[in-house]
């Protein structure tokens, strides 16, 4: 088997970018109420750890590699929001 793959060579394949058109396939309102529906969730995410990471109280008594948890999961939430917002903003232009 290793006589038959020395035949072949690896090269690197540059991913493929291109337009597809789903019209018909997407319920784009379905889309968009989704999307805003997540926008919301995460909004309310990423204001729940502002809120826990602005806390007196719990900076001082929580152990380091919790905050650095509760750091982490904000940046997560922020990182989705806009994610969210962007595919948001896409869906608008497409409309």
């Amino acid at each position: 088997m290793a006589e038959q793959l020395s035949r072949f060579s690896t090269q690197p394949i540059r991913l493929l970018s291109g337009i597809i058109d789903f019209s018909g396939t997407v319920d784009l309102n379905q889309e968009k109420n989704r999307l805003l529906k997540e926008e919301a969730a995460c909004a309310k995410e990423v204001e729940f750890y502002k809120s826990k990471l602005s806390n007196d109280e719990f900076l001082k008594k929580a152990p380091a590699h919790v905050l650095e948890k509760q750091r982490a999961k904000l940046n997560a939430a922020i990182e989705k929001l806009e994610k969210t917002k962007k595919s948001l903003a896409e869906l608008h232009c497409s409309e």
